[in-house]
């Protein structure tokens, strides 16, 4: 018998009154024609999907097309319609290629379908065949007039045995869904010959913060699959940047795990007892679903509260960053597939890592307590508190998951993507993110995307240039303009014009002009100070006229009153001439 299912149904039936499930939203933004850009100007709601690339920070424009005969697409594909993108592209007939010389494209594919008697496909395997055909995005639409979370596969779908790790892998371009009466009105105008162009925005779907705080939910276990081997090699790739984010003080970043309970009916069963630690009140689902042969769930939490604790010693001690080192070497040396999993090897690890030189194993078994104890464990508690949510954020009940200040970050378990969502989450007004984010800053002037087909309708005022940012792109004086160094009423650079018809370009004129204002300049500031040298010669000469008699300058003779005058009335004379 196997009781983690239980487990997992009571934690959420004791909850679900309190906590909510969040769906991350995206702006789509569709460039319509005449006709219909009134009737609907204000976008469309998107979900993003639980995988894929999201561009977190930028944005992308395309075209967007739907492979349908009606809407100028009439490629049959077998079993189901090329619409459901079940089959690879490069089968149907004719063969649909969606690379074009014109721009990137969005396709729109349905959700389903839902008659077929093979079932329908899933959400992953339509972005792998739309990404092979060359889209650049992926919009599917429901069959309902709702949204929901598109999720990545947790195993292979029976075809191909690596299909869930190509997924979550090699998947590189965005994905969302949308409810179908607004899939409905963009089939419609593309069934109209119309020319539809999409803008995915994902600038403003994380909140924004100076310091940006981020949590990652994770598992000790490494037998859960393709999703555990993703997550290992993330945590192995990220440890660099998590240690310059977090050292540089960019980020503060917290650890967290899913905990399971047993029903106190049956706390006391070997099952439990196999599965728990403090008397069945935390608990984590057998590895591998045997509860009499290999490895329990029991030392899969042991190890979760092993992590957390030095997490909080190495934070306590000015070094948060030291789980990622501690949690990367223990993959490694303790897996479950070398029957290395166990407290002898983590302490080891401890050892490795030289935390006993900023803390001690006492401190960590200390932090660890007694796990058979019929108690309480307060960062367990803590744990649960927030694994459930609040108003704010929603439950925590899939693994791995990432919030970044408060926000669910959605998209694949992998470098890129985690750290562009990062340095998406800071502050508009900060000036100068941290460094490493240049190396995944969004190419938001590339051919075809809104920076450049922005930047190039500037014309009359020059700024045709592109040039990126990490928030994404900002236009610049182009070629056959350069920068006055001024800015306009709206806080745009002024450029002008290089013009050779008098006999110089423009930027010639320009330095000329400069010349003589700084020449006017120079000029005024010399009579300035020679004013303000004549107003501190007359003082000097008020002051020391108080003390012996001077020679008027003008006339030559001497002052008969000079020795009479107060010192006050002296500098009230002074200070009224400056």
């Amino acid at each position: 018998m196997r009781i983690w299912p239980i487990c997992l149904a009571l934690f959420a039936a004791l909850h679900c009154a309190e906590c909510k499930f969040d769906i991350e939203k995206g702006g789509l933004r569709i460039k319509l024609p005449a006709s219909a850009a009134a009737e609907h100007s204000g976008g469309f709601e998107i979900a993003l999907g639980n995988f894929g690339s999201p561009r977190y920070g930028g944005e992308l424009l395309a075209k967007m097309v739907y492979v349908d005969p009606e809407a100028g697409y009439p490629s049959q594909c077998f079993p189901e319609a090329c619409n459901y993108a079940c089959e690879p592209f490069s089968e149907a007939s004719p063969p649909v290629d969606l690379h074009s010389p014109d721009g990137p494209v969005i396709l729109m594919v349905d959700r389903g379908p839902q008659d077929s008697p093979r079932g329908a496909c899933k959400f992953a395997k339509k972005v792998w065949n739309a990404q092979q055909a060359g889209a650049a995005g992926v919009l599917v639409v429901n069959y309902e007039d709702h949204l929901t979370t598109m999720e990545a596969p947790k195993d292979a779908d029976g075809q191909d045995e690596d299909t869930s790790y190509k997924f979550l892998k090699n998947i590189t371009i965005p994905a969302a869904f949308i409810g179908k009466s607004n899939g409905d009105i963009m089939k419609d105008l593309l069934k109209r010959g119309e020319q539809v162009h999409a803008i995915f925005d994902w600038k403003d779907v994380l909140p924004k913060r100076s310091l940006v705080s981020w949590e990652f939910w994770t598992n000790s276990n490494d037998q859960c699959g393709p999703i555990c081997d993703v997550q290992k090699e993330f945590i192995k790739e990220f440890v660099p940047v998590a240690h310059e984010l977090e050292h540089g003080n960019w980020t503060r970043f917290t650890p967290h795990f899913i905990l399971w309970i047993c029903p106190i009916s049956d706390r006391n069963t070997p099952e439990c007892s196999s599965q728990c630690i403090h008397q069945g009140r935390y608990c984590s689902p057998d590895p591998d679903g045997d509860l009499h042969d290999g490895y329990t769930g029991k030392e899969v939490v042991q190890e979760n509260l092993r992590q957390l604790c030095v997490y909080k010693l190495g934070n306590d001690s000015g070094r948060p960053w030291v789980w990622w080192e501690y949690v990367t070497k223990f993959a490694v040396q303790c897996s479950m597939d070398s029957s290395l999993y166990s407290q002898e090897c983590a302490e080891q690890v401890w050892d490795d890592i030289g935390a006993n030189s900023w803390s001690s194993r006492d401190a960590l078994h200390e932090c660890i307590g007694d796990i058979d104890a019929d108690t309480r464990n307060e960062i367990f508690e803590n744990e649960m508190d927030l694994q459930k949510g609040d108003s704010q954020t929603g439950e925590v009940y899939i693994l791995p998951t990432i919030r970044i200040n408060g926000g669910q970050y959605r998209g694949k378990l992998a470098y890129t993507e985690v750290l562009r969502a990062l340095c998406a989450a800071f502050e508009d007004e900060q000036k100068q993110p941290p460094p490493v984010c240049l190396k995944v800053a969004d190419d938001s002037c590339r051919p075809g995307s809104l920076g450049d087909a922005m930047c190039s309708r500037n014309i009359e005022s020059g700024l045709t240039q592109c040039s990126n940012t990490f928030n994404g792109y900002t236009c610049t004086c182009g070629p056959g303009f350069l920068s006055t160094g001024l800015m306009d009423s709206n806080g745009y650079e002024i450029c002008a014009k290089i013009s050779t018809k008098t006999g110089m370009p423009t930027y010639a004129v320009i330095l000329i002009v400069a010349g003589a204002i700084g020449i006017v300049a120079a000029a005024c500031y010399a009579a300035y100070r020679l004013r303000i040298r004549s107003a501190m010669h007359q003082e000097i000469r008020d002051i020391m006229a108080q003390y012996m008699p001077l020679e008027d300058n003008e006339g030559g003779t001497l002052d008969p009153n000079a020795a009479s005058r107060r010192p006050g009335q002296v500098h009230s004379q002074a200070d009224s001439q400056a």
